[in-house]
């Protein structure tokens, strides 16, 4: 019988590092607001940190990035599949977006779904930069 995945913790950053030998990761720059002075804007470097546990065999998983409310349209979509032998172990993935385009101000969600079923969500803040005078 599948075990559901879940999705302890969801972080944004602007890199990952793998140390090599132990497998540890080093997330640099974490953030939970990306500021832009006008929209739209592009935001050049994301990376998405995320500890998944459940796991048993081969699972898919989904990441979509889209404003919190109002469209249901997702900014970006990533779809890949993750594997795991034991469904107790915590697993660490990461997924590089490279641009992320910002069409509107306010709240957005990071959506992480598993067969097309909610597995965890985080909010974060598209803001203005305003200029001081």
């Amino acid at each position: 019988m599948p075990v559901k995945p879940i999705v302890s913790s969801i972080l944004m950053c602007d890199s990952v590092i793998t140390e090599a030998g132990t497998n540890k990761k080093s997330l640099i720059g974490v953030f939970n607001r990306i500021w832009a002075s006008t929209l739209p804007a592009m935001h050049p470097n994301l990376w998405i940190f995320m500890e998944v546990t459940g796991i048993r065999g081969e699972v898919p998983l989904t990441i979509k990035i889209k404003p919190a409310f109002g469209s249901e349209a997702p900014i970006i979509e990533i779809e890949g599949r993750v594997r795991g032998q034991d469904h107790r172990a915590m697993a660490e993935i990461s997924f590089h977006v490279p641009e992320l385009p910002l069409m509107e101000f306010g709240d957005h969600l990071i959506e992480v779904l598993s067969g097309g079923h909610p597995c965890n969500s985080r909010r974060f803040a598209v803001t203005e930069r305003k200029e001081q005078s």
